[in-house]
């Protein structure tokens, strides 16, 4: 990648000579001579964002930026990390492996460097604006400035609010990426997001009112992926009071069910969306779902019973809606016996269906009694009466 063939480049040759005075490259002049490695990624950044944004051609500039997000998902290398001296062990973005991403390295330089190198901070904000049309312009954003943004007691004034919008905006979509490919690359995000901002007094009374509800929203959806049943079950338990959100405790547990109601309707992974359901039952084993409001209750088992179901809206596959109908089962047992009516009747409705699935489960019995130690015996006799036989040389 780019960014480790540069640190590699800057290992070899001397701090001096890597960044000279009256330089070619006008985003180098922003890197005072004695810099650390890792500002020198940052400014590799502007660079990046400077070629972006005098390329005229939409695709080309997509293709910058997608390099860009690449890099930055991208993991630091030994050799790297150690020409860099970068702390061992990047926290939790990579579940417990000790593997910093690089968007951690340098998002986390800059909340160092705070103030030292103010001309390319300004520089970065100020390219970022220029290229906030572009749709991956807002993700990378998110990924290089949001300790800077969250943590930093630089005084931004009424571009503040702007930033933090454009910020929560980029994360969201990061997280969706990531439940759409079954991946976790943007865990040590989200943990930033849900510990240091949302959970932590200090970071929520940074924030709007505004910006508040839409960080406790995203963490609220995405916890039962990012975290498991566990996690968000002392997260509802132990959510700040002076989030000025408006909800007590009873009703915390409403506003996370109706935003992980919300997001298990948009999932297309179906890895993902059985693991949400699966995670969803734990959390009730851990916090039963008592004393919700009417409206949380119904959002929940319209999407519980709409993903049990093979039609439409949803047209969930098989795996999901046996994960659904055991979740609602387990969480909703009550009306076990009239859902099994239903989904007769909805057989009966739907011939096309219910023929397929009397014709897909006879095909499976005939397998299986063709694959019964009798009928073995009698292919093996078959096949040997059937053998041509060899003759034998005189």
């Amino acid at each position: 990648e780019v960014m480790e063939r540069r640190e590699r480049e800057a290992a070899a040759d001397p701090p001096e000579a890597a960044t000279t005075s009256g330089s070619d490259d006008p985003v180098a002049d922003l890197v005072s001579p004695g810099s650390s490695r890792r500002l020198k990624m940052v400014t590799e950044v502007v660079r990046r964002l400077r070629m972006a944004a005098e390329v005229e051609d939409f695709n080309d500039r997509d293709t910058i930026f997608s390099h860009l997000l690449a890099d930055l998902a991208g993991e630091v290398s030994t050799a790297a990390a150690a020409a860099a001296n970068f702390k061992a062990g990047g926290g939790p973005s990579s579940e417990g492996k000790g593997i910093l991403l690089y968007y951690e390295a340098i998002a986390g330089e800059l909340l160092l460097n705070d103030g030292v190198e103010e001309e390319l901070q300004r520089e970065l904000f100020s390219t970022f604006e220029r290229l906030w049309a572009s749709p991956k312009a807002t993700l990378c954003f998110a990924l290089v400035t949001y300790k800077l943004l969250f943590l930093s007691e630089r005084d931004l004034g009424k571009r503040m609010d702007k930033y933090t919008r454009v910020l929560v905006r980029g994360m969201k979509h990061l997280f969706w990426s990531d439940l759409h490919t079954d991946s976790k690359r943007f865990l040590s995000l989200f943990a930033f997001l849900s510990d240091e901002v949302v959970l932590s007094d200090a970071g929520i009374d940074k924030l709007g009112s505004n910006c508040q509800l839409e960080c406790a929203r995203v963490v609220a959806g995405f916890s039962l992926y990012y975290f498991g049943p566990e996690k968000v079950a002392q997260i509802v338990s132990s959510f700040p009071a002076s989030a000025n959100l408006g909800f007590g405790v009873s009703t915390i547990l409403d506003f996370f069910l109706k935003e992980i109601a919300g997001v298990i309707r948009k999932i297309k992974c179906e890895a993902v969306t059985v693991a949400y359901l699966s995670s969803l039952y734990r959390l009730h084993e851990l916090i039963p779902f008592k004393g919700l409001s009417i409206s949380t209750t119904a959002r929940v088992q319209e999407v519980l019973f709409t993903l049990s179901q093979p039609g439409g809206p949803y047209y969930a596959p098989k795996a999901v809606r046996v994960a659904s109908r055991e979740a609602f089962s387990r969480i909703y047992p009550h009306g076990k016996r009239l859902r099994a009516l239903f989904k007769v009747l909805t057989s009966i409705l739907h011939p096309a269906y219910s023929l397929n699935l009397v014709w897909g489960n006879c095909w499976l019995v005939l397998r299986k009694f063709w694959s019964s130690w009798p009928w073995d015996a009698v292919r093996s006799i078959i096949g040997r009466i059937c053998k041509p036989r060899r003759r034998t040389a005189d």
